[in-house]
Parts: C-alpha cells; structure tokens; sequence
C-alpha cells in the first residue's frame, strides 16, 4: 500500500482503545465518540474497497498489516500507562531498551560499520526513537491514552501529505 493508507489503517486502533477505555470506565461512548468511530470506519471501508463493497481495492497483505498496526498502536498507547505512573517515561524507556536488547541482541548481527552509518543509527535512535516515543509517552501521562491516541490522529494527514510531497506518491 502507501504510507497515508497504511497509517489511517493504524490510526483504527483507536477504536479500539476508545472501547477499551469505554469498558474500564463502565460506560457507553458518548455521542462525538460514537459518531467519530462511525466516520473512521466508513471512511476506511471507503480507502480499502473504494466504495465498491465486492472487493478490496488494496492488496488483502496491505489490509492484515494495517490491523495488526492498529492493535500495536492499542498496545503501545495502554500498556505504558501503570508503567509511566509508577516509574516515569525516562525509567520506563530505559527498562523497556534493555529488555528488547536482551531480546534482539543486536551486538550479534554483522553488520559493516562506517562513520556515516553510525552517524544515521544515532539520529534515528536518539530523535527519531527515543526522543520522539518520550514526548508520546509524556503526552499519553499528561493527557491519558484516548486523549494521546487522538492528538496522534493528524499522523495520517501529515502521512499522506508528505508522502505525496516528498515521495511523490500519488494520491488515488
């Protein structure tokens, strides 16, 4: 698929964290919610079939990724919560890098190290990671995750912009 797809495919799961959020408050979404979950699910009908109801208009494998993309965006918005409440959002990224380095061991993949390479991994890592997932986190401590997960929501719209701007990816 392209990158403004697959993102409001991802941006679903807030669907899901509204629900969830609905169900541990005891309470039925509220009239601006339900009408929000209404709208993003015609309108990703609209994106996957375009208004052809008969059949997909994405390749079926854009469609598994783009759900199982909302459910991460479900799990890496709620989980946190008890975490960043307990320890932070530094001591939890921290906590959460040395498992997944455990996990992964990157220190056993070969790979050829150049100065230019180091150079990019440390920006990615630095601000387009870890400086970047912080400030989610902070916002998801500050705001709550159905809140977060919402200001999140123009990531699509930017998604699909830069993608036509940048990538020159055209919009169909």
């Amino acid at each position: 698929s392209n990158a403004g797809t697959a993102t409001v495919f991802e941006r679903c799961g807030l669907i899901l964290i509204m629900l969830i959020t609905c169900v541990k408050a005891r309470r039925a979404p509220m009239r601006r919610e339900f009408l929000g979950v209404v709208l993003a699910i015609v309108g990703t009908i609209c994106i996957a079939t375009k208004g052809n109801l008969g059949m997909l208009a994405i390749p079926a494998e854009a469609l598994m990724w783009g759900a199982a993309s909302a459910c991460a965006l479900v799990f890496y918005t709620m989980m946190p919560v008890h975490l960043l409440e307990r320890w932070g959002s530094v001591v939890s990224m921290t906590m959460a890098a040395i498992i997944a380095n455990a996990v992964v061991q990157p220190w056993s993949m070969h790979v050829e190290v150049t100065p230019g390479i180091v150079a990019a991994m440390a920006a990615l890592v630095i601000i387009g990671t870890f400086f970047a997932y912080l400030l989610f986190l902070q916002g998801v401590k500050l705001a709550g995750p159905m809140r977060a997960g919402l200001v999140g929501s123009i990531e699509p719209v930017a998604a699909t912009a830069f993608s036509t701007l940048w990538l020159e990816t055209p919009i169909t």
